[in-house]
């Protein structure tokens, strides 16, 4: 059986190219950790664990005082195999998430793991798990391969183009067509932190450029929880049923209080995906006698998605329970990131992949607010699309696996 011989901790600081704003907090460094684990067949794998800050549960100090706990547990700890056999006809997605789920939960029971870890931590163990199937080439990871063989069209995972500021709309019509021309087919536009009625005209602004030009684009909109009900309500009104009927995917969480989702849907038919409020939502929806009556779990068609960030909600084993629950109730799944570094990035995508979950576009696009990255060969998105292809090339073979990581920009810390 497969054991963790050697444990290495790095720390990075990413500058980005742009700020990002975090509950109204600016950030200008991408900051977190990278643990390296290496096996007792001298595979060598990664893991990040970069909490976002004002955003995450849990701060980078409280990860690394964890990380520090811990360190003794994942030392020497046991492997076991992921069970798939492709030929027995499990390659459907409910297998899939049934064979993957049970390996990384296997991992944790197996070696007593009883601490409770933060969510960023089981994320990081967890994409180290991922990787590792690559490198020893597992039946799953084989299956994904071959699937690329002898194909004369890529397989690929579509992507969410994120627009972040809407303070200047005079050019807002060129730059949705170049979105639209550089082969993006949704798009995703933060509103709620502008004036009302310039948001209003802005989201008008679009949705007139493309009926009168006939353009195909889906347009995703995240209020961040930022909306009072009766603002929402006057949103709806004066942008139109129609206008959200034929252009708006759905709205991630209009209100902080799940309280008002259902009723919001009701009275506006707008779709609403979860994404801050999911995990206080699915704790929810596991325990069936929970007393918050107002908020219903029974029924879920006033939901449209669910938003999935692997490193905030808990790993890619919770992802699998989410996946689950929402494939029970036909809603859309999402993957996304927390502007992570560009190597969490490249797992979130080998996940997507592996849970048949890239015909929906995925909330990837936050790469390009990075000055540095620590993939020497960078992710590609081309024609609005990033490729099973370009993907695996530096994750099947353990010696271009590890070349491609940028040690330059990684610090040792000694915990």
């Amino acid at each position: 059986m497969e054991s963790v011989k050697k444990i290495k901790i790095f720390k990075y600081e990413l500058p980005l190219s742009k700020a990002i704003i975090i509950k109204n907090n600016k950030i200008n460094y991408r900051r977190g950790l990278i643990l390296n684990i290496q096996t007792s067949s001298c595979l060598s794998t990664f893991g990040e664990i970069s909490p976002l800050p004002n955003y995450s549960y849990e701060s980078l100090q409280d990860v690394i005082k964890q990380v520090k706990d811990i360190k003794s547990f994942i030392l020497n700890s046991k492997i076991k195999e992921l069970e798939f056999n492709s030929s027995q006809n499990d390659n459907n997605q409910e297998n899939i998430i049934k064979s993957f789920n049970l390996y990384l939960n296997k991992y944790f029971n197996y070696n007593n793991f009883n601490i409770d870890l933060y969510p960023s931590i089981k994320f990081g163990i967890e994409m180290a798990l991922l990787n590792l199937l690559f490198l020893k080439n597992n039946d799953l990871a084989n299956d994904l391969v071959n699937k690329i063989k002898g194909k004369t069209n890529n397989i690929y995972l579509p992507i969410c183009k994120l627009f972040t500021d809407i303070k200047d709309n005079i050019n807002i019509e060129n730059d949705v067509l170049e979105v639209i021309n550089e082969g993006y087919n949704t798009i995703k536009i933060k509103i709620g932190r502008n004036a009302f009625n310039d948001e209003i005209n802005y989201l008008k602004k679009i949705f007139t450029f493309v009926k009168e030009n006939n353009l195909k684009i889906k347009i995703r909109l995240d209020a961040n929880k930022l909306w009072k009900f009766k603002e929402a309500l006057d949103f709806s009104n004066k942008i139109g049923i129609d206008n959200i009927n034929e252009f708006v995917e759905f709205i991630e969480d209009p209100f902080d209080d799940l309280k008002l989702y259902e009723k919001f849907y009701n009275l506006t038919k707008i779709p609403i995906a979860l994404d801050e409020n999911l995990v206080k939502f699915i704790n929810l929806y596991e325990n069936k006698n929970h007393k918050d009556k107002e908020i219903r779990t029974d029924n879920l068609n006033y939901l449209k998605a669910f938003i999935l960030k692997p490193s905030v909600i808990g790993g890619f084993s919770k992802c699998c329970e989410i996946i689950k629950i929402a494939n029970e109730n036909s809603l859309k799944v999402v993957l996304s990131s927390s502007f992570e570094s560009s190597l969490a990035i490249r797992s979130i995508i080998l996940f997507s992949f592996l849970m048949k979950l890239n015909k929906t576009s995925a909330g990837l696009d936050t790469l390009k607010f990075f000055k540095e990255d620590l993939l020497i060969n960078k992710i590609k998105i081309n024609n609005g699309k990033i490729t099973l292809e370009d993907i695996l090339k530096d994750v099947y073979d353990e010696n271009i696996y590890d070349e491609n990581i940028n040690y330059n920009l990684l610090k040792v810390l000694e915990i």
